[in-house]
């Protein structure tokens, strides 16, 4: 079974979600919301933690938290346990509430936690749980929005001194504006990492100090390309547009030098690179086994050997 990898340093921010267990609802009323995010705060103070957003669904929960000590585990294993403690006596129920562990993804702070800050706060509206970001009564909106802030644990000052002007008006603005802006999720590396390739390199070095046994490749290798990078490489090389790249009816010899890369450097889920070239998951499977026969990426396609070269480790 593989383990999650968790790098902890003085000063990371991370965006931190976890899932109830084959779907079950972890926040079913009023007075769920209320314990856990009391849990919440008490764990804010007892590590010392600045909590930049929230937002708490039916099934799960979303935490934008920075480190000003390296103890994320430490406090997110007991936030979890006593809050599925705490649920579990209140029904009278036995069995795990959480899927598994909580899942993490680290943060360059200056390049993306803004744009997570606003994007977390917009799950309801994704999910038409409600039309706007302002109606959702457990999140961090409303008190960046200057409406009272029920919790004294939400550090607000750092969202608002992004603004000029009115922080509070501007930041109901920005909200409204990321209906319609790419998901910061597209830019994710290793399906672990966001930020630039500075702070991506310097997350190179703690994991090259790890022990990496049962960790997923994707998470071992913070430099990994985007999906978007392959897709702006690919065109380039070969002369094409960008759209062109997973345009497998007019570009058949291109598509698949496009998918392999997809899969092989970027870690692309495969169902995902499927829907791209609009192909079946099945068909994007033998794309890669194709190329792994003849020898690989620079022997099935030497035009794409440059490709090879610069995104595929030997």
């Amino acid at each position: 079974m593989s383990r999650p990898l968790r790098l902890e340093f003085t000063g990371a921010v991370y965006y931190v979600t976890a899932r109830g267990n084959a779907g079950q609802q972890l926040f079913t009323d009023v007075e769920d919301g209320q314990r856990f995010t009391k849990l919440l705060g008490h764990e804010i103070a007892q590590q010392r933690w600045l909590c930049h957003g929230f937002c708490l669904l039916e099934d799960h929960y979303h935490l934008l938290i920075e480190t000003p000590e390296p103890s994320l585990a430490r406090g997110m294993a007991r936030l979890n346990m006593t809050y599925s403690q705490w649920f579990g006596r209140r029904r009278s129920r036995r069995g795990h509430l959480f899927e598994g562990r909580y899942h993490t993804k680290i943060i360059e702070k200056d390049a993306w936690l803004l744009a997570l800050c606003r994007h977390i706060v917009l799950n309801p509206v994704r999910l038409e749980a409600v039309n706007r970001a302002n109606l959702w009564r457990w999140s961090s909106y409303r008190p960046l929005a200057g409406a009272a802030n029920p919790w004294p644990w939400l550090h607000t000052d750092w969202v608002l001194s992004q603004f000029t002007g009115d922080p509070h008006q501007q930041w109901q603005d920005y909200v409204e504006q990321g209906l319609s802006a790419p998901s910061p999720w597209r830019e994710l590396r290793g399906g672990h990492y966001l930020g630039t390739e500075p702070f991506l390199r310097k997350l190179a070095l703690m994991v090259n100090g790890k022990s990496l046994d049962q960790v997923p490749s994707a998470a071992a290798d913070p430099l990994r390309p985007t999906r978007d990078q392959i897709i702006r490489a690919v065109a380039a090389t070969a002369g094409i547009l960008e759209t062109d790249a997973t345009n497998r009816v007019d570009h058949p010899e291109i598509f698949p030098v496009t998918a392999y890369l997809l899969r092989r450097a970027a870690n692309v889920p495969l169902r995902d690179v499927a829907a791209l070239g609009s192909v079946s998951p099945g068909r994007v499977s033998q794309i890669q086994r194709a190329i792994e026969d003849a020898g690989g990426l620079a022997l099935a396609a030497p035009w794409a050997s440059d490709l090879a070269q610069a995104y595929l480790r030997s």
